[in-house]
This record gives C-alpha cells, sequence and structure tokens, in this order.
C-alpha cells in the first residue's frame, strides 16, 4: 500500500495498482500473440493492442477517414462499424448481398461496383462470423482485387476448428487487417482487451500513434498473457460448450418451427456457424414481431428491426445454456396457441 493512500484512508491497494503499467507487459502480449499465429498460420504479423477490438475498430475508422479513401460497407454489417466511419466523416458506399453463398456473392458485387469518383484507397469491412445474421464468410474470393479488407473476427474462436484455422490471416496479405477479441471466445470480456494482425508496417505505426498511451490495464494485459499462454487448451474447452449449445438449441428450434407449422405461422432462421443465431417469424402476407411477443414474455433478444441486407423483424439470439435455450423455446411453442394478431404487421 502506498503512503498517499495510507494518509488519504483509501482502499487498500498493491503497488502494481499505483504504478502506471509496463511497456514490457504490453510487448510480452504482442509477442506471445504473434508467435502463436505464426505457429498456426506460417505468417509473419504485427499484433496492435487495443482496450478491446471496438477501440481498434474506432481508431481504424479514424486514421483511414480521408476524403481520398471510400469504405464498403456490405450489408448485414456490425452497426459499429457504420457509426465509426459516420462520426469521422468517412466516404462509405453500402449494398446489401445474399445470405445465400455469402462469400461468393459479396465478392462478385463488390468487384462489379460501378463507383463514381476517383479515390486513393478503397477498403470493405466485414464481419465473419457475421453479426448478426451467424454466417462465416471467407474473403479469399477478394484477394487479389483493389481493395484492402478489415475483418472482425470477434467470433472467430467459435469457428476455428484448431487455432486460427478459420481466421482471414492465414492468407497474409499487406492489405488484410484482422481483429479478435478476448471478449467473446475467450470469455474476458470484464478486462477489456482486443488485437489487430496485419503485415502491413504503416498501419500499425499509424494506430499506436493514434491510441492512447497506456491502451490497456495491467491487470488486463498479465490476464491477456496468460489466457494466450493457454490458448488452444481454453478455446478448445470454449469450442466444445459452443457446439454443444448451438447443436442442442437448433435441434430445439426445428421441434418449435414444426410446431408453429401446424398454426399456419412460419419460423424462419439462417443456419448459424457461430454462437448467434437469426430468426423471424410470418403468417402469409403479415410479418410478427416476435421481439415484443418475446417481451411479453420476459425473454430479451436483441431486435434486428430495420437494419439493412435483414429481413424486416428479425431478431438475433445468443445461444445460451440449456435451461435459458429452454425457456426461449417454450416461449416460441405459446406462439401456436394465443391469439397473435396484436403481434401481426401486414408487409
Amino acid at each position: 500500500m502506498s503512503k498517499l493512500n495510507l494518509e488519504l484512508g483509501v482502499v487498500e491497494t498493491s503497488e502494481a495498482d499505483t504504478n502506471y503499467p509496463s511497456p514490457q507487459l504490453e510487448k510480452t502480449l504482442v509477442d506471445t500473440i504473434a508467435a502463436k499465429v505464426l505457429a498456426y498460420t506460417k505468417n509473419p504479423t504485427y499484433p496492435v493492442i487495443g482496450a478491446g477490438s471496438d477501440q481498434l475498430l474506432e481508431r481504424l475508422a479514424f486514421i483511414l477517414s480521408s476524403p481520398s479513401n471510400l469504405h464498403i460497407i456490405p450489408q448485414p454489417a456490425y452497426f459499429s462499424h457504420i457509426e465509426y466511419l459516420e462520426k469521422n466523416h468517412a466516404k462509405t458506399l453500402r449494398f446489401e448481398y445474399s445470405l445465400e453463398n455469402a462469400s461468393i456473392d459479396l465478392a462478385k458485387k463488390i468487384k462489379g461496383l460501378k463507383i463514381a469518383g476517383n479515390y486513393k484507397n478503397k477498403f470493405v469491412w466485414i464481419t465473419t462470423p457475421n453479426n448478426p445474421s451467424g454466417i462465416n464468410i471467407d474473403i479469399e474470393p477478394l484477394l487479389g482485387s483493389d481493395v484492402s479488407i478489415i475483418v472482425d473476427e470477434a467470433y472467430g474462436e467459435f469457428s476455428d476448428k484448431t487455432p486460427f484455422s478459420s481466421s482471414a490471416i492465414r492468407y497474409g496479405n499487406d492489405n488484410l487487417y484482422v481483429l479478435r477479441s478476448f471478449s467473446k471466445g475467450l470469455g474476458l470480456a470484464g478486462i477489456r482487451l482486443g488485437y489487430l494482425l496485419t503485415q502491413n508496417n504503416d498501419i500499425v505505426e499509424a494506430l499506436r500513434v493514434s491510441l492512447p498511451l497506456f491502451p490497456a490495464s495491467r491487470d488486463s494485459l498479465e490476464k491477456g498473457i496468460k489466457a494466450f499462454n493457454n490458448y488452444e487448451e481454453d478455446t478448445d474447452k470454449i469450442r466444445d460448450i459452443a457446439d454443444g449449445r448451438r447443436t442442442y438449441f437448433m435441434k430445439q428450434l426445428k421441434k418449435a418451427q414444426q410446431t408453429l407449422a401446424n398454426s399456419r405461422i412460419d419460423l424462419h432462421y439462417v443456419q448459424p456457424e457461430a454462437i448467434t443465431c437469426m430468426i423471424w417469424a410470418e403468417r402469409k402476407s403479415d410479418k410478427l414481431d416476435l421481439h415484443q411477443f418475446l417481451l411479453d414474455n420476459d425473454i430479451h433478444v436483441q431486435n434486428l428491426r430495420n437494419i439493412e441486407g435483414l429481413p424486416q423483424d428479425a431478431i438475433r439470439v445468443t445461444m445460451a445454456e440449456k435451461e435459458k435455450t429452454d425457456s426461449f423455446m417454450n416461449s416460441l411453442h405459446k406462439l401456436s396457441g394465443v391469439r397473435i394478431a396484436e403481434y401481426l404487421k401486414r408487409i
């Protein structure tokens, strides 16, 4: 406990709490991540640490917001990408792509875009596994085009079969920027850590200048180092849990789909490849306000209403443990036995 804390009567602290984080700790985490990525992808990278991948996304939007740059946003997209770009007055171009054969359709549409004006650089922002649809998008069809690719892989560990096996960084490219998080697959949302992987040293230096002098606390860095030292074991366990939850969730969802079909309610979903599932419902020419119905049954899910590129009134569900899944499914089954007129909206 420091002398000042003793005099002020402040809660007990350690020496680590009263000193700034050591730069060596950040370097250790950076080196640990780089070594792990190299071991599994054979691609050298320059990791950059931030206070969550969101901070890195916001800083990327800031340093790339020059009027000479165009940012291409395929829809559906993670809403923060658009928010950060618009906040920095970046030039954006949006388009919708099919959720079926997404990788091929997305690449085809990007390569076929007719862009007005001359831009020095073009960046496409992609989330995979996609948030909110839950599907995987392979960026390989985009490689070799004239766009730089920013890939948000916050849920990446849920798609990996082995460490980084689904990551875009395995392709290795100077125009490729991959972001991952400690929050989802490692279950460490509270330590606020994320990292960017790239082979473009210019972007690395620009990000480091733009980021705070101490982007993460000592405690966060120490826990991040420990997590990456146990990366294989921890992600294997989490992936097993996620696979079990997804299998059970989809089995129960198909049962609910059949029950509702008997009541002439069509329940639709996108086959998930991560830990979230997008669902919507309709009856003939009417959309069903599934979000409001679930709220009335004390089930809280993310409302995706009016998000570009998604079915109207879709919801996003995070697959939880069996008890919560059962509670969600029981509410879905209730749709077959209630008067649902108040939840229907004419298309």
